[in-house]
C-alpha cells in the first residue's frame, strides 16, 4: 500500500482561487476557438489532459462505433512518441536522436506517457497562478502533434462533444444503453488535499486500466493516506470515488462484520454487493486502530479479512448462491478483484505531535521530519 503524503502534480483539478477559470465550457464552440488561438483556459488544459489519459490508459471508453479499441491502441502509442518529440526543446531532441541510433532503442511506452503528463500537469500549475491565461506553447505543441494523428484527432473531437454537449454522443460500453454521465463539478479542496488528491487519482487510474503499465507484475495502487483529525480526510477520498465513478463505501475498522459473524450481511458480503453493480471505492477507515498483539478472535477475524482485502484473495465461501454456485462464487470474486478500488485512512497521531509542539497545524500532503 503507497503512502501518500506526496508532493507530485497528477491530474490538476479546481483549488478555490481558480474555480471559475475551470468550469466546464458550455459549448464545443468556445473550445475550438481558444484551441484557434492557443490561449488556453485551465478548463481547456483539463479537457486535453483527461481525453489523453483515457486514450492511454482506458481506450475503451473512447471506443465507438467507427473507432475500435484496437486502432485506438496504435493510435496511442503513435501519438506518445510523436508528442515526446514536440515537446522536448531542439537540444533535447537532437541529443535524443543520437542516443537513439547508438542504443537502438527508445523510451518505453509508459515513459514516454509519463513524460508528456508530467510536463503538461505542470505547465497547467503554472497557468493556474496567473490572473489570465496566456499563450501556452507546450498545449499547443502537444496539440499539434495530437491533429496530425487522423485516429485519435476524430476520437478528440467526439470527446468534446461528449463533454460538452453529452446527448450529441454516446459513449460504448458494455451497458450497450448506457448514456455518458455528465461532467462532474469539481469539488473544492485545499492546496495539501489536491497535492494527495493527484498522486492517489492517478493510482486510481492505473487500477482500472484495461491493460496494465508494467505487464508480470502486480502494482500496489491501494493508497494510505495519514492525517491528523480535521485534515480532510473522508471528503478527499470522496473526490476521488466522484472522479472514478465509483459507488463511495466507507468503512471503519470498529464497525467491520467479519465473515461467519450474526450480521445479517457481513462486510466482505457488502462490499461483494457493490461490486457485482460496477465500481466501488472502499474507504477504510481507523486503520491506524489496528495494532499488533490483538487480543481477541473477533480482531483477529477482522484482521484477516481486511488482509484478505487489500491482497485482493477475498474468498465468498460463506456467502449463498443459487443455481451453479460455484461458477456464480469464481465470477463474483473475480469481479471483486477487477470493480474495488481501497483507499485506506488513519490518524497516527504520535506522526504529528512534534508538528503540533511548535505551535502550528499539520495538513495533508506535508511531509513530516
Amino acid at each position: 500500500m503507497d503512502h501518500c503524503i506526496h508532493n507530485q502534480p497528477r491530474n490538476p483539478i479546481k483549488s478555490k482561487q481558480d474555480t471559475t477559470n475551470t468550469t466546464p465550457h458550455t459549448s464545443a464552440d468556445a473550445v475550438w476557438q481558444e484551441l484557434k488561438h492557443g490561449c488556453y483556459s485551465l478548463a481547456t488544459q483539463q479537457l486535453i489532459i483527461e481525453f489523453l489519459n483515457l486514450l492511454w490508459w482506458s481506450p475503451e471508453q473512447l471506443a465507438t462505433l467507427k473507432v475500435d479499441v484496437a486502432a485506438l491502441d496504435n493510435a496511442g502509442e503513435a501519438l506518445a512518441h510523436r508528442m515526446l518529440r514536440k515537446l522536448l526543446n531542439q537540444a533535447e531532441t537532437e541529443r535524443a536522436d543520437i542516443e537513439e541510433a547508438a542504443t537502438g532503442s527508445q523510451p518505453a511506452h509508459t515513459e514516454q506517457v509519463a513524460l508528456i503528463m508530467g510536463d503538461l500537469h505542470k505547465e497547467q500549475q503554472r497557468q493556474a497562478a496567473l490572473d489570465t491565461p496566456e499563450e501556452n506553447i507546450i498545449f499547443m505543441q502537444a496539440l499539434s502533434a495530437l491533429v496530425d494523428n487522423a485516429v485519435a484527432w476524430k476520437c478528440f473531437q467526439d470527446y468534446v462533444a461528449a463533454r460538452t454537449d453529452p446527448l450529441s454522443y454516446t459513449l460504448l460500453d458494455t451497458d450497450a444503453d448506457a448514456q455518458p454521465e455528465a461532467a462532474h463539478e469539481a469539488p473544492q479542496l485545499s492546496r495539501h488535499q489536491q497535492d494527495v488528491f493527484h498522486y492517489c487519482h492517478q493510482l486510481g487510474a492505473l487500477f482500472f486500466a484495461r491493460q496494465q503499465p508494467v505487464p508480470g507484475f502486480k502494482l500496489r495502487t491501494f493508497p494510505l493516506i495519514v492525517g491528523p483529525t480535521g485534515a480532510g480526510k473522508s471528503h478527499l477520498v470522496r473526490t476521488l470515488a466522484q472522479a472514478h465513478d465509483c459507488d463511495y463505501l466507507p468503512i471503519t475498522y470498529g464497525a467491520w462484520q467479519v465473515q461467519g459473524s450474526k450480521a445479517d450481511t457481513c462486510t466482505i458480503e457488502l462490499i461483494a454487493q457493490r461490486a457485482a453493480k460496477g465500481r466501488v471505492l472502499v474507504h477504510l477507515d481507523e486503520l491506524d486502530k489496528m495494532r499488533a498483539g490483538f487480543s481477541s478472535s473477533w480482531d483477529i477475524s477482522v484482521l484477516n479479512d481486511v488482509w484478505d482485502l487489500l491482497q485482493q484473495s477475498i474468498s465468498l465461501q460463506n456467502m449463498s448462491f443459487t443455481g451453479d454456485a460455484a461458477v456464480k462464487r469464481e465470477q463474483l470474486e473475480a469481479t471483486i478483484r477487477q470493480n474495488v478500488w481501497v483507499v485506506a485512512s488513519g490518524i497516527w497521531q504520535e506522526a504529528f505531535k512534534e508538528q503540533r509542539g511548535r505551535g502550528r497545524p499539520v495538513q495533508l500532503g506535508e511531509p513530516t521530519d
